[in-house]
């Protein structure tokens, strides 16, 4: 089986759903689902499945996001 680049689907990133007209940039991402809001302003969801997606020209697998280290950033 192939395998794909995992990428961190963070709201704001541009996604292309393969096949599909889905497009636009990444809003949620909840239950293997992501939810895609396109250029028209409407929300689209799309399952996660691996190398679904388009990401900057190439084929890859979006994940869910890491969360922030605990403590977060020093003052």
């Amino acid at each position: 089986p192939r395998t794909f680049p995992k990428v961190e689907a963070r709201p704001g990133l541009e996604v292309a759903e393969r096949g599909t007209n889905v497009a636009g940039v990444v809003v949620s991402l909840a239950k293997g689902l992501v939810t895609v809001r396109g250029a028209d302003g409407r929300d689209r969801v799309a399952k996660l499945r691996q190398g679904s997606f388009m990401v900057a020209g190439k084929q890859v697998t979006l994940v869910a996001p890491r969360t922030a280290p605990a403590g977060g950033a020093a003052p």
